[in-house]
Order: C-alpha cells, then sequence, then structure tokens
C-alpha cells in the first residue's frame, strides 16, 4: 500500500515579504534648484536683475541726450541750432579758423601757407586725357595742332610746378619772390604761345565734318586760354595772399584745373578727322 505524500503548500510568508518590497516609495535625488549644495538657480536671478538694471540705465541715458538735442533745435526751423557763443568760439579754435571769416570761407591765407596748399592746376594736364590712340588715322594737319597744344600745356605746367616746389622749399625771401616771379613768367609764357598756336586752315581740313573740326579746335584753343589765365591769377594769390583765404584759393584753383572740357573737344576734333575724310 503506497503512502500518499503531502503536497506542498506555498510560502505565504515569502509573498508577503515581496509585497511589502512592492511598496517602498521611491527616494528621488536632489533636483538642480532644491539641492543645498547647487546655486545655479540663484545666479540666474542675479544675472537676469542686472541685465535688467543696465537696460534702465542706457534708457536713462538716452532720454536725457534727446532732451538736450530737443532743447538745441528751434523745431520752428529744424535746420537751426542754438548754439553759446563759447561753444562757436570753441569750435573755431579748433579748426584754426580765424573768426573774421565765416566758416565756409577757410583760413585766412598768408605767406606762411599759401604755398602749402594744393594746387590740382599743375598736377592735371591735357595731354593726361589725350592718349596716343586717339591720334589714329587722323588727318595730319588736325593731329599736329593737338599735338602741339597738349605738349605746350603740360610743359608749362611741369616749370610752373617746379618754381612754386623750389619757393615752398626755400627759407631764404629773395630766393622766394625770384621763383614765384618765374612761375608768374612760366603762365605768360603758356598763354602767348598757345595764342600764337595757328589752327589748321580750312583748306587743310577735309570730309563731311570739316567745319566742326576746326570749331572744336577753336573751342580748345579758347578754354585753354582760360586756363592759362586761370593758373596766373593762382600764381598772383600765392604771391600776394593778404586779404584772401583758403578757400578762394582752393576755388581758384578748381577752375583753373578743368582739363577735361579741353581734351575732349581735341579728341573729338581727332576723331571726326579721322571718320570723315
Amino acid at each position: 500500500m503506497s503512502t500518499q505524500q503531502p503536497t506542498s503548500q506555498p510560502d505565504v510568508n515569502s509573498h508577503k515579504h515581496e509585497k511589502d518590497e512592492d511598496k517602498q516609495p521611491v527616494l528621488e535625488s536632489a533636483s538642480a534648484t532644491t539641492s543645498q549644495d547647487n546655486r545655479s538657480g540663484v545666479a540666474a536671478y542675479v544675472i537676469v536683475a542686472v541685465v535688467l538694471m543696465v537696460l534702465v540705465a542706457l534708457a536713462l541715458t538716452l532720454c536725457n541726450v534727446l532732451e538736450v538735442v530737443g532743447t538745441s533745435i528751434d523745431w520752428e526751423d529744424p535746420n537751426t541750432y542754438s548754439f553759446d557763443d563759447d561753444d562757436y568760439d570753441d569750435l573755431l579754435d579748433d579748426l584754426g579758423i580765424d573768426d573774421e571769416h565765416d566758416i565756409s570761407s577757410g583760413q585766412s591765407l598768408t605767406a606762411d601757407n599759401a604755398l602749402d596748399q594744393y594746387l590740382g592746376c599743375i598736377e592735371y594736364t591735357v595731354s593726361d586725357y589725350v592718349f596716343a590712340s586717339d591720334y589714329s588715322g587722323s588727318q595730319q594737319a588736325v593731329a599736329t595742332y593737338v599735338k602741339a597744344l597738349a605738349s605746350r600745356d603740360a610743359s608749362s605746367a611741369a616749370e610752373v610746378k617746379s618754381h612754386l616746389r623750389a619757393a615752398a622749399a626755400t627759407g631764404d625771401d629773395a630766393t622766394r619772390a625770384s621763383e614765384l616771379q618765374a612761375a608768374a613768367d612760366a603762365a605768360a609764357s603758356a598763354s602767348e604761345a598757345i595764342e600764337a598756336l595757328e589752327l589748321p586752315a580750312e583748306s587743310s581740313v577735309t570730309g563731311t565734318k570739316a567745319a566742326d573740326i576746326i570749331e572744336n579746335l577753336t573751342d580748345a584753343r579758347d578754354d585753354a586760354l582760360t586756363r592759362w589765365n586761370k593758373i596766373a591769377q593762382v600764381i598772383d594769390m600765392v604771391t600776394n595772399p593778404s586779404g584772401h583765404t583758403t578757400r578762394e584759393l582752393s576755388d581758384l584753383d578748381d577752375e583753373a584745373s578743368e582739363v577735361t572740357d579741353i581734351a575732349l573737344e581735341l579728341t573729338h576734333a581727332l576723331g571726326n578727322s579721322a571718320s570723315c575724310k
């Protein structure tokens, strides 16, 4: 007779222990903002506060600037600004301008600064704008005249420039006066030489535009004479600066520096003589 073995019973205590473990509370680690060892949260607030303070300060500064500008403007005439006499005098002193003259007139011209002024009239010449290629195919009489006028303008400018530089470099009053006189003589000689240039005879210029060519050459000659008369005035102002200003000299120099119109008239003459024979 067999003996029946007792069936095994479940371990109740084991299951109970597992359930108790499942009910254990989960402990979270301290976050960045709650940890006592982490102060980054406080630093962020401090940075924001500082930025806000800077923005407020900039806004107040801008308001003050606008208020100052607003009080300096006559709103009935927005182009008019009010300056104190002291401010005006200080401005003239900073710019080195004599208050006897308006700001736009420049400084008083003197024997000391007259030769220091830039003179474009002797730096640029007609020949700078009449190129060798412009002569290609042109009629001989026209090319000869153009070359003679352009060459005379260039050589005379170089001569005047040399004398003015010598005058500026010397410390001797007599030598300076002599060089300035030599510059004046060179300018006068240039005018005489240009006026003496004989225009091509109408019979020597052929083609349908012969009259236009002669007119171009005549206009170029007249404009060149005007240029050299202006250069003579520039030299006279440098030699006798009293009563003049740097602005006057600059304006006169601009007029005397006009060479592009002369060059255009000459190149038109060359081009027409080449295309219409």
